[in-house]
């Protein structure tokens, strides 16, 4: 036996407020079950619903059909049915592209003004185009247009788009022309794209209390460090992602709430796979469009940072210095789910979650055995608490027995091989709290007593992991005019790890405004030992040697400066140039004797 680990990449991308809100979201779909999701509902209103028609009008269709070919386009959304507006006895959801110009027909969707089943319903699954192509015999020739279009089903899909209509829950009413694009479902037959031109407007807002206050992107991009018998038999994984609230009370169960599912694995080095995240809700195995852009969301991400800024288990190695992306296969799945939240959602269930032990298990298993999981992994939701936390990946350990997957439990271990010091625990606590008031209230001072509180903490052998607190304090010291303690803090903060150049700047500015002006001149020059054109420093230094009067090297340092005329030179140093005295500047320059 053998013991492997596999890594989940997920994506969990928040918009308009912290990723922190994540959290909210995640009672969400099966909320419903719960007296809190019931009681947030509630705070929405109880008014009798008001129905909304949401107009949609194709106003121009483009595609290069065969004279002899029955072009239809079908209009589909798996929750909400679409109703055509026409007296006369026609397919509800269907556009003959054959007789377009002649019929020019709308169709409507029916959904409740401020109903979040229906808000749920269009932001997860947005409304498909499907483009049907039908060879027409000449032994049926003679049929009527009517009765060709009621055989829009016996022919063969060819393309695809869809309409996005979360765009139109707003608190006003709308009309918005649209281009939609619908790609062919084999890429390789590029040639069959169809342009529609669309109107789509409603009479009466959408929304009239309801304030939705977040877009959640959950996405599921892929499987790495996986070999063996797993990566080759994947044609039928699925995924799910449940929530879990666990009780200290040892007599109750932790069940599952199920939030998304994910299915559609293919095995691609990794450096092939499209940028673009699918609808997971798109995807439909009878007309086999996994390949397509046809359910394409404008959500992308770049391949060659798949590995950046990503959150960790900790404690976990996860080996990213031995992943090949030139030559190394992953199982790629790259689709997304999307939610959305009220206010009032927001606030009640953030205050629960935040206050209960809650995490997500991500099972991975096969189709034809869905208990039977080969794959787990746990979110622990306290960190998405912290702002800005965005990205997460996932630990899963499996076993290869021969060439058969064998299913077997997964416990959750915490190496506990080196705890913190009182010190270190203490600087973390400070530079959470900073971190977390500092984006809260940017422009407050409540988060500079934290980063403050590092500095005068004794014992702490390794400050690295806290220098962003101690390099925001110091910003913000010398921003304050207060030079002496950014200084302070500057030399408190660590000499590695990449942070030379930004200590460097930052001293020699203080020192500069103490009047230290030849410290400052040595600690700016350690800013040109960095392979970067910065010609602010360049033009620092010119200052610097100007006011200690070596004008040869202040020219010198000036004309590297102003090497790339395109580059402005920063108005702070523009301005300290100006209140250099010119009558006290030499008119001839000494150049230095050579040795």
């Amino acid at each position: 036996m053998q013991d492997k680990t596999g890594t989940f990449n997920i994506d969990i991308c928040s918009v308009l407020l912290a990723a922190g809100d994540l959290l909210t979201h995640l009672l969400n779909t099966k909320a419903r079950w719960t007296s809190l999701f019931n009681f947030a509902k509630s705070l929405i209103g109880s008014e009798t619903p008001t129905r909304v028609f949401l107009y949609l009008q194709p106003k121009a269709i483009t595609y290069p059909r065969e004279d002899n070919v029955l072009v239809n386009v079908v209009i589909e959304h798996p929750l909400r049915p679409i109703t055509r507006l026409s007296d006369r006895r026609k397919p509800e959801n269907v556009i003959n592209v054959n007789t377009f110009d002649e019929e020019k027909p709308t169709f409507s969707i029916i959904l409740e003004q401020d109903g979040y089943a229906d808000i749920e319903a269009c932001i997860d699954s947005p409304l498909t185009l499907t483009l049907y192509e039908q060879l027409i015999r000449d032994d049926v020739s003679e049929i009527s247009r009517e009765s060709r279009s009621s055989q829009k089903l016996q022919g063969k899909a060819k393309a695809q788009g869809y309409l996005d209509l979360f765009q139109y829950f707003t608190k006003k009413r709308i009309m918005r022309n649209v281009n939609v694009f619908l790609y062919p479902l084999d890429p390789s037959d590029y040639k069959m794209t169809c342009k529609m031109v669309w109107d789509i407007y409603s009479l009466m807002p959408l929304l009239k209390l309801v304030n939705l206050s977040n877009i959640l992107f959950i996405t599921f991009t892929s499987i790495y460090n996986i070999d063996g018998t797993f990566l080759n038999d994947y044609q039928n994984l699925s995924s799910t992602l449940s929530l879990r609230i666990n009780s200290s009370n040892e007599g109750e169960r932790n069940d599952k709430i199920f939030i998304c599912k994910y299915t559609g694995f293919s095995k691609k080095i990794i450096i092939e796979q499209t940028k673009f995240y699918k609808w997971e809700n798109m995807k439909d195995p009878e007309l086999n469009n996994g390949n397509s852009l046809a359910i394409s969301s404008e959500s992308n991400f770049a391949i060659h940072k798949i590995f950046s800024n990503v959150f960790c288990s900790e404690y976990f190695n996860f080996n990213f210095w031995s992943i090949d992306i030139n030559n190394d296969y992953a199982l790629v799945c790259n689709s997304l789910h999307r939610f959305t939240l009220t206010e009032q959602m927001h606030i009640s269930l953030e205050q629960y979650l935040a206050n209960g032990p809650s995490e997500i298990i991500v099972d991975v298993f096969d189709e034809s055995e869905p208990d039977n999981i080969l794959l787990q992994g746990v979110i622990d939701l306290s960190i998405f608490m912290y702002p800005n936390v965005e990205r997460y990946i996932l630990n899963a350990n499996f076993k290869l027995i021969a060439k058969d997957l064998e299913y077997f439990p997964i416990v959750n271990k915490f190496p506990v091989d080196k705890l913190p010091n009182s010190a270190e625990l203490n600087a973390f606590v400070n530079l959470a709290n900073g971190n977390i008031e500092y984006v809260r209230y940017p422009y407050d001072s409540s988060w500079i007593q934290y980063y403050a509180s590092i500095l005068s903490i004794e014992g702490l052998e390794d400050t690295f992991h806290f220098q962003l607190g101690i390099l925001r304090y110091a910003s913000k010291m010398l921003a304050e005019k207060e030079f002496e303690m950014a200084i302070r803090a500057l030399d408190y903060a660590s000499d590695s790890h990449g942070h030379g150049l930004i200590k460097s700047v930052i001293r020699a500015k203080a020192l500069y405004y103490l009047g230290r002006l030849k410290e400052a001149e040595l600690d700016l020059a350690d800013g040109t030992n960095y392979n970067l054109f910065l010609p602010n420093v360049w033009a620092g230094l010119a200052l610097i040697n100007l006011r200690l009067g070596d004008n040869y090297k202040a020219l010198e340092c000036w004309k590297y400066a102003r090497s790339d005329p395109r580059i402005l030179i920063d108005e702070e140093i523009l301005a300290e140039l100006s209140k250099v005295d010119s009558d006290n500047i030499k008119l001839y320059v000494d150049i230095p004797a050579s040795n």
